[in-house]
């Protein structure tokens, strides 16, 4: 799969997740509903059964962490992150997933 589909697909579930929308079939009626989805998809339109098997890929979720968000996180902060932080914000987002 695509890295930036993959990441489109995984803001679209978290923001699901920040809404309180965990249904794959709610999280697809949600991006035709919601301006604010439809915006963050691209206008894509998973289907429920993309946005479950997703949900489920852990091998993809701990690979986007590791290239996409410890890096921003390591820009934002001007690299003065020790290992000790960047494991322990690797960890817990694992755990909340």
């Amino acid at each position: 799969m695509n890295s930036t589909i993959f990441m489109v697909h995984f803001l679209i579930i978290l923001y699901a997740y920040c809404q309180s929308i965990f249904s794959g079939r709610r999280i697809e009626r949600a991006l035709t509903d919601s301006i604010r989805m439809m915006w963050l998809s691209q206008n894509q339109t998973p289907s429920y059964r993309t946005i479950n098997l997703l949900e489920n890929l852990k091998s993809l979720y701990n690979e986007l962490i590791e290239t996409e968000i410890i890096t921003k996180i390591k820009q934002e902060m001007n690299n003065e992150l020790s290992d000790e932080d960047l494991n322990k914000i690797t960890n817990h987002l694992s755990t909340q997933i």
